[in-house]
């Protein structure tokens, strides 16, 4: 029996919109960082918060890209671990969302959360297309 293939270009792409993703949370942990109510700071925290689970899964990524991943990489552990990120992009997403609706916030502001749910629904289209390839 051969080695198990992936494509790895399809697996690159989901790191680099990890990675951009990582770089848009971090971004707005520091402008919440920096308000004045206590209500925003804790929003700081929300986005530190996600900002380190999304390392976790770009670091897994890298892994399984460079063949130091854990387990070994087969379709069923691959399509185990696309499922899994699906699971945290489902939740995720809504919660960006969420964040993101706030009529209050200004047009700044409304425009990085913007672009924040446009990657991560890049990034949700791109999983699900690669899981669906190892189902």
């Amino acid at each position: 029996m051969g080695t198990f293939e992936f494509d790895k270009t399809r697996l690159t792409a989901i790191k680099v919109y990890l990675d951009t993703i990582i770089g848009r949370c971090n971004d707005l942990a520091g402008h919440y960082k920096s308000a004045q109510s206590a209500e925003e700071q804790e929003l700081s925290g929300v986005f530190v918060e996600e900002s380190k689970g999304l390392t976790e899964w770009r670091d897994s990524c890298e892994r399984v890209l460079n063949g130091t991943a854990r387990t070994e990489v087969n379709k069923e552990s691959l399509c185990n671990w696309l499922s899994s990120l699906q699971g945290l992009l489902d939740s995720t997403t809504g919660l960006v969302l969420m964040f993101g609706m706030d009529p209050n916030l200004p047009e700044t502001m409304q425009q990085k959360f913007e672009e924040l749910a446009g990657e991560f629904e890049k990034l949700d289209a791109l999983v699900r297309s690669e899981r669906e390839l190892y189902s």
